[in-house]
């Protein structure tokens, strides 16, 4: 079986989804809420050198591909889909890199084979106001001691009208985990967390969360697929044997 398009592999409930197109061989559709689903196949496996189950392998070399984009990594996972080994992932990048403002999440189901991977994305972006699941969180946990303002290092004029602007760079325990090399403001942070998803349903990590969980549930994958050798870092592909 040698399918061009992903829905020849796979298919998923998307009952309430729109149909945007097939752009080179990528069916898309619009989300009631405005965010897109887009589904892929590559003829290869995914450009990982760690088995599966390594997952301080995989956390490092998903953060190292995002940075090499200008993203960040708020998650990754591995779970089973219709009974394949698929990778969850979740990364977010700056819409306005010149201001700082505005994030879009992307979240992935990578469902990895020898020699072919398939691929359903969502992507939903903050619009209008933007930072508000951020704030809210920020407001909790300095009133609860749980982050702290850094002491800042240069002296402010007493008689100065200055009122210090809290972002990523001035808070303690801002950034989840100190090895992420990330820059703060793209790093995993507290406000990530899914606990903070029911604050704010409608945030667009909420919403990403909410796809993805009902994509896995009811992801269903041909016998083809199936029947293909499982993924192995091990094997060379022959554009890596040079």
């Amino acid at each position: 079986m040698k399918a061009d398009s992903p829905l020849d592999w796979l298919t998923f409930e998307r009952s309430d989804l729109e149909f945007k197109g097939d752009e080179n061989g990528q069916p898309a559709w619009l989300c009631p809420d405005g965010d897109i689903v887009w589904t892929q196949c590559l003829w290869r496996p995914p450009d990982l050198a760690i088995q599966l189950n390594d997952f301080a392998g995989l956390l490092r070399t998903f953060r190292e591909q995002a940075a090499a984009q200008g993203m960040g990594v708020v998650e990754v996972e591995t779970l089973e889909c219709d009974g394949c080994a698929t990778i969850r992932m979740i990364a977010k990048l700056v819409q306005e890199p010149a201001t700082g403002r505005g994030r879009t999440f992307l979240g992935r189901l990578i469902l990895p084979r020898k020699g072919l991977t398939l691929l359903v994305q969502v992507e939903s972006a903050e619009h209008g106001v933007t930072g508000i699941r951020e704030s809210l969180v920020i407001g909790e946990l300095l009133q609860s001691g749980a982050l702290r303002v850094k002491e800042r290092k240069e002296k402010l004029d007493s008689d100065a009208d200055v009122i210090p602007t809290l972002g990523p760079d001035s808070l303690d325990g801002w950034v989840v985990d100190p090895s992420d090399t990330a820059p703060p403001h793209l790093a995993r942070n507290v406000s990530d967390d899914p606990k903070y998803d029911t604050l704010v349903p409608t945030h667009p990590l909420s919403r990403v969360r909410a796809r993805l969980a009902g994509l896995a549930r009811s992801i269903s994958v041909a016998p083809e697929f199936k029947a293909l050798p499982a993924f192995d870092p091990r094997r060379k592909s022959w554009w890596k044997a040079w």
